[in-house]
């Protein structure tokens, strides 16, 4: 039994219970604590929690379910992301008062290394660490929360529904209800690597993936659908996802796309006409070059 305990939160939908359990499985696989796992939601059915429940059967995984209030869900109604993805702001004010900190991950998120550096980190005072995007900007994909100086947070509902209003997505909000004087910034690379980026900007593999990568994040397409050009890095995902009840599923919604999707075909036909546009190019350039010769 481990002594050491990791509170983690996710917001999921029905849909995404899936991914969220692979997310889980591999947590274990890198850390030994006790994960308490706290799942912010609005539509899971019992089969759903009951399958989630599960993992502690397997793994020292505690699974808590937080249906979010009505008055919180229906300020996200106006979005035109899921509302579960704003979830995530809702986190101090649902959460039980007992936590001092907790580590927010999006399910679309494997860990390949341990996350207790990142767990245990010092907050220094600041209310909460978290990493940027591309352009520097404040993300909200991995939040570990400073809890007792966020619980003086004002309303809400009301807040989100302005910030909302003003077509502010998940991000934007968490980058004004907090200051950035307030926040630790994380290594982005280290805690939130875009597996796209990672293959198709700094040629990274499956088996070349560095140690201190802790949380891949499969941002845009995903490995579960089909209709899109793979990479490698997705064999760290499916190396989870093949461990749960719902691999059979998964492993034929991604068939499905693969022989019905259209996306690669449509690609392959563009670099097809791009190869007969340029190499008309060259072959009139070396008319050109023979006449002048």
């Amino acid at each position: 039994m481990n002594t050491f305990s990791m509170n983690i939160a996710i917001t999921i939908s029905h849909a995404y219970v899936p991914y969220a359990y692979t997310l889980l499985l591999s947590l274990p696989a890198h850390d030994s604590a006790k994960f308490q796992v706290y799942v912010l939601h609005r539509d899971l059915t019992d089969e759903d929690c009951n399958v989630l429940s599960s993992l502690s059967k397997l793994y020292d995984i505690h699974v808590h379910f937080i249906c979010v209030p009505v008055s919180f869900s229906e300020a996200f109604t106006d979005t035109s992301a899921p509302a579960e993805t704003c979830f995530r702001l809702c986190l101090p004010a649902l959460l039980p008062d007992t936590l001092d900190r907790i580590l927010y991950l999006e399910a679309d998120m494997i860990a390949t290394a341990s996350l207790m550096p990142l767990y245990t980190l010092d907050f220094a005072g600041k209310k909460a660490a978290c990493t940027t995007d591309a352009s520097g900007n404040i993300s909200a994909s991995v939040l570990l929360l400073n809890l007792p100086l966020l619980h003086d947070t004002p309303d809400y509902p009301s807040v989100f529904r302005h910030a909302l209003a003003d077509s502010f997505d998940v991000h934007n909000i968490f980058r004004t209800s907090i200051c950035r004087e307030d926040l630790l910034l994380l290594d982005s690379l280290e805690y939130n690597l875009s597996a796209t980026a990672a293959f198709s900007q700094y040629g990274l593999h499956a088996a070349t993936l560095p140690d201190n990568v802790r949380l891949l994040h499969y941002t845009g397409e995903k490995p579960w659908h089909g209709d899109h050009l793979h990479n490698d890095l997705e064999s760290l995902w499916w190396n989870y996802a093949k461990k749960s009840p719902y691999y059979p599923a998964l492993l034929e919604q991604t068939i499905k796309g693969m022989i019905l999707g259209t996306n690669v075909i449509t690609y392959i036909s563009n670099i097809q006409k791009e190869h007969r546009q340029l190499t008309a190019i060259v072959d009139q350039y070396q008319t050109l070059l023979e006449k002048l010769s």
